[in-house]
């Protein structure tokens, strides 16, 4: 078991890190993270928050999605949506 909670926090250290370089390139006001990961997201979510803060100079929220594993279909309405004018006049 100490196995696999090794690779699971490895896991989390890499995503911690990447979403400091979309911060640090970004520049958000908010991170929402959606999916899978908003499931288990009270044990993981401490930890990136500790990460970001430690390695971006302002301020940035780290937060879990309420819409579970819809947020991608209901990003994919959207957008369809929002281009829908031009998607028509293909």
């Amino acid at each position: 078991m100490d196995y696999v909670k090794k690779v699971v926090l490895e896991a989390i250290e890499h995503l911690s890190l990447a979403i400091v370089n979309a911060v640090v390139l970004l520049n958000p006001d908010v991170v929402i993270l959606g999916g899978g990961l908003s499931k288990s997201g009270h044990w993981f979510l401490p930890i990136i928050e500790r990460t970001v803060k430690e390695f971006v100079p302002f301020d940035t929220e780290i937060c879990l999605t309420e819409l579970a594993d819809r947020s991608g279909v209901i990003g994919a309405i959207s957008l369809l949506l929002r281009e829908r004018d031009t998607v028509l006049k293909l």
